[in-house]
């Protein structure tokens, strides 16, 4: 008869550790699709799809907010603008800058890692909607931003290492007036961004969210809009069916 065999808690408590960790990375579609019933993390753009920014939390309300004060300060370091909403998972805040990434603890202020990204100068005589990005997306594991050169990429979440870069596809180019400053949404697996140029609005789809080696895919809206802002609420169909969800920009 086999004795039981005796394993090392030390070994054990280090093993559960990690795969706790694996798993608490690991943002899948339907969890970003259930945002919204999981106020203790905030995984997409506007605290869910529908973009309410509601929470049902009740230990903060209007008669005791006015008690509140506060308890640690994080500097982004950017004298530009401040614009980006937040992205929350097991107690880390990541938001950026329009030069920018960063992961902040939210209990003590902490910075986790920050990712600084280049782009030419030039890059910012043509930005039609203020020098700022308005936050990140979430995704197995990956912080998923647009830069303003019209990049989009995407960095590990737990250190800040980029995994990928794409570069949008003609004629988006700083020369031709083009720049992108909106947080991207994920749906079904595809990372979804608007992009901005002087007159037009164009909606972009990551196909390849998943690889290293990645490519853009413009999908053409239904209708586009002239700019300046706030434009009447447009219904974008997309037509490839990993994206087939409706979308409000």
């Amino acid at each position: 008869m086999n004795k039981p065999r005796q394993v090392n808690p030390l070994f054990a408590a280090v093993g559960l550790t990690a795969i706790l960790a694996g798993s608490a990375l690991a943002q899948t579609a339907e969890e970003l699709q259930n945002d919204h019933k999981t106020p203790g993390d905030v995984l997409v753009y506007g605290m869910g799809y529908a973009g309410q920014r509601y929470s049902p939390l009740t230990r903060i309300n209007k008669k005791n907010v006015k008690t509140l004060i506060p308890m640690w300060a994080y500097s982004i370091t950017d004298n530009r603008g401040a614009e980006a909403f937040p992205v929350i998972r097991d107690g880390v805040i990541y938001t950026t800058a329009h030069n920018a990434t960063m992961a902040v603890d939210a209990m003590t202020g902490k910075q986790l890692w920050r990712t600084n990204h280049e782009y030419p100068p030039e890059t910012l005589r043509v930005v039609c909607c203020g020098i700022v990005n308005r936050g990140a997306a979430i995704y197995e594991g990956k912080i998923i931003r647009a830069l303003l050169d019209n990049h989009i990429v995407a960095m590990d979440a737990k250190t800040g290492k980029e995994l990928w870069n794409t570069a949008s596809p003609a004629p988006a180019t700083i020369a031709n007036g083009y720049a992108m400053t909106g947080a991207p949404l994920v749906v079904n697996g595809v990372v979804v961004v608007a992009q901005f140029a002087k007159n037009i609005t164009r909606v972009l789809a990551d196909l390849g969210s998943r690889s290293t080696d990645c490519s853009l895919i413009d999908f053409e809206a239904s209708r586009r809009f002239r700019l300046p802002y706030p434009p009447d609420l447009r219904l974008i169909e997309f037509r490839d069916n990993a994206a087939r969800d409706y979308l409000f920009i």
